[in-house]
């Protein structure tokens, strides 16, 4: 399943290149001396070359955020991805508009379930899941679908009932089992393992789940169950890829975060659902580094 358009990717980079000819040197010192940022338009996005300037204040980074927002005006700019040197700029723009990992999180969202059992010892297929869920859409009943296959039961709590429903009996038809429901104090009061995929936090909270459990949240709220959570809220993740790859990222799009780079391909090139496997596997990508709130995973390195 394609996403509906390619949307328009921005990488905002340090101008830190080596730049060999004399034409080459002196726009960079040109760049520097009047704080002009440069422009390359690629196959799969733009960057953004920021020149590193000697004065920082307000007066010159307000002129940097200016003609940021002239390129993105211009260039019908969806996405931002900024230079980890270059993240305190972020807070000047919108935060819809920054890539985060979330929609990656939720393409290798099995990926980071494996990880979780393998280094508790678990068996996944022996387990059952909980899905808190209300938005009917595609890529939900995608990830649906596929958790299904690797759970022991596939529990969904929805207040889209009418729905939701609707795919309990029709995988009923195909001989497979989940459960639906709305019960906020017996749905999930014994649940280990959870996933939020959309539920706010008002709504999630009215729910009696079971503190001890692991939360795998996809939204952008940062918290749950503030008081009472004792378990682990997983809010994001971090990959280790090749140093190849790596390296390529650091000379081409500058000093990003590689997941980041991984989601940026969600958008600016149409990926599918296999495109998006097959990369993360060329990448040599692998799930290394879970963050979020309150609790330790045995043998995992969390980072709270």
């Amino acid at each position: 399943m394609s996403l509906k358009k390619r949307e328009t990717v921005a990488y905002i980079r340090n101008d830190n290149r080596t730049y060999v000819t004399k034409t080459e040197k002196y726009i960079k010192f040109f760049r520097k001396c009047f704080i002009k940022v440069g422009l390359e338009i690629i196959e799969n996005g733009i960057i953004i070359v920021i020149p590193k300037y000697n004065i920082y204040n307000k007066k010159t980074t307000q002129k940097i955020i200016n003609q940021i927002n002239l390129y993105i005006k211009k260039y019908d700019i969806d996405y931002l991805v900024f230079d980890e040197n270059l993240r305190y700029l972020e807070e000047f723009f919108s935060s819809n508009n920054i890539l985060k990992g979330k929609a990656l999180m939720k393409e290798l969202l099995v990926e980071i379930l494996e990880y979780i059992f393998s280094i508790n010892g678990q068996n996944m297929n022996l387990e059952n899941i909980y899905i808190f869920v209300n938005k009917y859409t595609k890529n939900n009943i995608y990830i649906i679908n596929k958790l299904i296959t690797k759970f022991k039961t596939v529990n969904l709590i929805t207040e889209n009932l009418r729905y939701y429903q609707r795919l309990e009996a029709s995988l009923y038809n195909d001989g497979i089992l989940i459960t639906v429901s709305n019960n906020k104090k017996k749905s999930a009061k014994n649940a280990k393992y959870i996933i939020n995929m959309d539920f706010d936090k008002d709504t999630f909270e009215k729910y009696n789940i079971n503190m001890n459990s692991i939360i795998i949240n996809l939204t952008d709220e940062l918290e749950f169950f503030k008081n009472s959570l004792k378990g682990v809220l997983v809010n994001n993740f971090e990959l280790q890829i090749n140093e190849d790859d790596k390296n390529f990222i650091n000379e081409f799009y500058g000093n990003i975060n590689k997941k980041i780079y991984l989601e940026s391909l969600l958008y600016s090139e149409e990926q599918d659902h296999t495109k998006i496997a097959k990369s993360y596997k060329q990448c040599g990508s692998k799930v290394c580094i879970l963050t979020g709130v309150r609790g330790m995973l045995q043998k995992c390195e969390f980072l709270v």
